[in-house]
Formats: C-alpha cells, sequence, structure tokens
C-alpha cells in the first residue's frame, strides 16, 4: 500500500471542527432525548441500572457492563430523572460518534463541506437518532467505533504507528460494551500486522497494542471470569458470553426474504437521499485517500452487512447502525472526489443538493408516520400496545414527547393504589413499572406480576389463588394488555372494566376448585 498523499491538517483547525460538531450534536440529541421511564430493552436497561441489577436472566452477552457502569455514574452525579440521566449517556455518545466521523473525513479530505454534509446525514439518520435519545448500547458503541475510525484515519494519512493503540483500545472498549464492536477486531489484527511489517509500528508497540486491547475489555472478560468461578460451567460461561439466549439467530446462515426487504426498506428510510448513492461511488472508484484506510472500513461495511442481514430477531433493523456510519463515511468521500474533479458550478450544485436531501429527512420521517398510519400499513407490526402510537415509536427517531411509558405508570399507580395485584401481559412493558417501583412510584404492596401465553397449571393456579386473594381483601386487580383494545388475560376468565388503557377486574369467574370461595370484588 502506497504512504499517504493527505498532508495532515493543522491540529487547532480539526479540535475546533470537532469540539463545534460535537456540541451542534449533542444539542440536538439533548434537546429531542425521551426525558422519562422507557419500554423495551431501554426500560430493561434503566430498570438494572437503577436497581443496581449487573446480572441479565438473557445472558452475559446482554450485560453492557460500560453502559452499567457509566450509568449508574450518571445517575449519581446527575439531579436528573435517572431514566433521563441514563439517555443523556446515550445522546453524549451519539454526538461523540457524529464528531468523530466528521472529524475522520476532515483529516482524510481536508475540506470541511463532504464531511459536515455526511456527519448531518447521519445525525439525522432514523436509527442512529432514535439511539441517542433512548436508553440504548449501541450509542457508546458507535462513539468508540468511530474512535476506530479517527485513529486509523490518524495513521492513515501520517503513517505513525502510534494512533493504531488508540484503535486498539477503542476496540476493546467496545468490545466490553456489546460484541457487536468485535466484528471489526479481525480488521485491526490485520492493519496492526501490516503496520508492524512497514516498520510504522514496532513489534514493541505491537505487544503494547495487545495490552492496551486486553485493558479495555477488562469490564466484561472480568465479569466472564468472575461467572466461570462461580459456576464452573466453562461451556455454559463461553455460550452465555458469546451469544446469550440468541446463539440460533446469531449463528444463523439463511437469512429470511421478509428480514432482506426489511433491512432495505429501512436503509432507505435512513438516508433517503444522496447519500447512498454517494457512498456506492465511493465504494466503486479509487479515492484519493490512503488505501490502508478504504480497504479496511470496505470490508468492515461487508462483515456488518452480513452479519446483521442474516440476523433474524424482531428489532433487526437496530443493528444496523455500524453500516449506516460506513456508508456516510464512504459517502463523505465520495462527495470529495467529486469535489476534486467537477467545475465549481457543478461542486456547488452537488453539495446544495446533498445538503438538502440531508435537510429534509425529518419530514421523511413524519409524512412516512403520517401516510402508513393512515393507511394501516404495518399495523400488526406496531401493535396496539397501551397509550403508544405505535407508529410514532417505530417511524419517528427522536423520544422527546413520547411518555407513553409514563403514562402508563401513572395511571396503574392510581388504579392499584397502596396492595393492588398488577398484571402485565408484554414483558417489554414490564420493566417499565418495575422502573416506577423501584423509585417508590406504586404503594409499597403492590405487585407486578408478568403473565404470559404459555403459562403452565401450576403457575395459573397460583395467579388464582393471589386473585382470589385480592378480592377476599378489596385489593385491586389491574390488567395491562398488549392489546388496549383486548383485555387478555392468559388463565384467567372474569369482567374486566376500561380505565383508559388499561383494565381494572370487576367480576371473576374462578376455577372449579375455588369456587367454594368467596371471590366478589
Amino acid at each position: 500500500m502506497p504512504q499517504s498523499r493527505v498532508q495532515p491538517i493543522k491540529e487547532l483547525s480539526l479540535h475546533n471542527t470537532w469540539a463545534m460538531v460535537f456540541l451542534a450534536a449533542l444539542a440536538l440529541y439533548a434537546t429531542t432525548a425521551n426525558r422519562g421511564v422507557q419500554w423495551q430493552d431501554s426500560g430493561w436497561q434503566q430498570w438494572r441500572i437503577v436497581t443496581g441489577q449487573w446480572e441479565h436472566p438473557l445472558g452475559l452477552a446482554l450485560v453492557h457492563p460500560l453502559q452499567y457502569c457509566l450509568g449508574r455514574a450518571a445517575i449519581r452525579l446527575t439531579f436528573l430523572e435517572p431514566a433521563f440521566a441514563t439517555t443523556l449517556l446515550s445522546s453524549l455518545a451519539g454526538a461523540v460518534a457524529i464528531a468523530n466521523i466528521v472529524g475522520t473525513l476532515v483529516i482524510l479530505t481536508r475540506r470541511l463541506g463532504p464531511a459536515l454534509i455526511a456527519g448531518a446525514a447521519l445525525m439525522l439518520a432514523h436509527t442512529f437518532w432514535q439511539h441517542a435519545t433512548h436508553t440504548e448500547s449501541y450509542a457508546i458503541v458507535a462513539a468508540l467505533l468511530s474512535a476506530e475510525w479517527f485513529c486509523l484515519a490518524r495513521y492513515a494519512t501520517t503513517c505513525k504507528g502510534r494512533y493504531l493503540l488508540g484503535l486498539a483500545l477503542c476496540n476493546g472498549l467496545g468490545l466490553a460494551n456489546h460484541l457487536l464492536a468485535g466484528l471489526t477486531t479481525p480488521v485491526n489484527v490485520v492493519v496492526i500486522l501490516w503496520a508492524i511489517r512497514q516498520k510504522h509500528l514496532s513489534v514493541r508497540g505491537g505487544l503494547a497494542a495487545i495490552g492496551l486491547w486486553l485493558a479495555g475489555t477488562l469490564p466484561y472478560t472480568v465479569l466472564v471470569a468472575y461467572t466461570f468461578m462461580q459456576t464452573s460451567d466453562f461451556g455454559g460461561t463461553l455460550r452465555s458470553a458469546m451469544f446469550g439466549i440468541y446463539s440460533e439467530q446469531v449463528l444463523n446462515v439463511r437469512p429470511a426474504l421478509r428480514s432482506l426487504f426489511l433491512a432495505g426498506g429501512f436503509v432507505l428510510y435512513n438516508f433517503p437521499g444522496l447519500i447512498l448513492p454517494l457512498a456506492a461511488y465511493a465504494a466503486l472508484v479509487r479515492l484519493s485517500v490512503p488505501r490502508v484506510f478504504t480497504r479496511a472500513i470496505k470490508i468492515q461495511l461487508l462483515i456488518y452487512l452480513i452479519f446483521v442481514v442474516r440476523y433474524s430477531i424482531s428489532d433487526q433493523y437496530t443493528f444496523f447502525f455500524p453500516v449506516y456510519m460506513l456508508l456516510a463515511l464512504l459517502a463523505g468521500l465520495g462527495l470529495d472526489r467529486l469535489a476534486t474533479l467537477w467545475p465549481p458550478v457543478r461542486r456547488r450544485a452537488v453539495f446544495a443538493l446533498a445538503g438538502l436531501t440531508v435537510l429534509w429527512t425529518p419530514f421523511v420521517y413524519m409524512t412516512a408516520c403520517c401516510v402508513l398510519e393512515s393507511r394501516g400499513v404495518f399495523k400488526a407490526m406496531v401493535g396496539n400496545k397501551p397509550y403508544r402510537n405505535g407508529y410514532q415509536a417505530f417511524l419517528i427517531p427522536w423520544g422527546v414527547g413520547q411518555t407513553y411509558a409514563a403514562d402508563l405508570n401513572r395511571q396503574v399507580a392510581r388504579l392499584a393504589g397502596e396492595d393492588g395485584l398488577v398484571l402485565v401481559a408484554d414483558n417489554m412493558i414490564r420493566f417499565g413499572l418495575l422502573y416506577g417501583q423501584a423509585l417508590g412510584r406504586f404503594g409499597d404492596a403492590v405487585e407486578i406480576v408478568l403473565i404470559q401465553d404459555k403459562e403452565d397449571q401450576t403457575r395459573i393456579d397460583e395467579l388464582h389463588e393471589r386473585i382470589q386473594d385480592c378480592l377476599a381483601h378489596d385489593r385491586p386487580v389491574v390488567l395491562v394488555p398488549q392489546d388496549r383494545d383486548h383485555p387478555y388475560a392468559p388463565g384467567i376468565q372474569g369482567q374486566w372494566s376500561r380505565r383508559e388503557d388499561v383494565y381494572l377486574l370487576t367480576d371473576w369467574f374462578p376455577p372449579a376448585g375455588l369456587s367454594t370461595r368467596e371471590a366478589s370484588p
């Protein structure tokens, strides 16, 4: 690989650019961040962080220790609502990632225009914006991945191997937070070996890179070692650390046609402008930036695409964020290439058009949400959960104004009183309620119980006994359904009175074994 023809930019200029982009992105994300409790995995993480439960029942791979530790620190160091504090951590990490992407492009191209357009496109990309305005581990991964590319660009343009030490540390830290970061590790190893061969990095420097990488992984590797010491189950610990309970999905090699269709649709939805054509152009032509950088990011793009496309889980689209980051980098490089080939008039025109298609992105989201909701498209996918507009939750990335989780908690607290029984038919909703309970926002004796379709008979009998005890002592029984228009409680027969989007049990039909007991509300 030839040495770089790109001259290093002035440090002051790079630092100022990075700082200004960071502040702009942070202002957007903090302003549009969700202020309160959330559902899905975000709510699960908020509950774990607030209650200090580092374990995860689905396996070590879902612990995300870096996010957990930083989230605990954010709660202790601020006077904000704990859920908001953990979400602002995502906003901060997202802003770092945007600044790193812009900084990387400025280092490589010495042009501010293409870098700002690519950075703005990524900043407004649906999935990335969503991650930065909710409590998400992916935002921290994005910050560290982008830091890897920043270090790689520094190395590629200066041939100074010391920057690869930063790359190794960032990759280790990323791996400590989410195993998705580990997909770039083999590429980084090849780059470091090549740098040693080119005498840009000494063998001692290579060993230092290994040491820094291992140090970065410590939050996770120590946790894995501790788990093994507690269980003495090497195979089980390894499976838990590598896959959690999702080994089948992680190792899947046959992507479903529906997954491919949705994946393609979401890529277009995130970049409804010139970013994708510019990225494709950059991937096909020879660029005037160091090949060690372009080869590395193209290989990483291919790796992430292959991994995510055949990763068949319900929220597959959320794992595309590394792909979007790499596409933004390539788009910036493609725009820079056109700027060097075209005369000033055409250059200004393509810059203006690319910038315009970036700025219309939020309007595309709002329009798509309104149109799809009015026509009922994806109705089964977005669901009909209590208080939530599924189309807005799915298609609008910003979290501000989405108060459905807090609204549910408020109504449940009012109906459950001091000692009610709350039956929750959706596990992903349950953690938002548990968060409220952990903060003392429900009565001291309120019970929150998950009910699901495939309950065994012993479990159903226990639920009946609880309900009988509640009704005998005038304790309310509240149902939080999966579908707000259908008060379905598996294994429980009774009449439910709707109160906003949740239900209160008004008449219960006990099974035969309990029919002789008092069961009136």
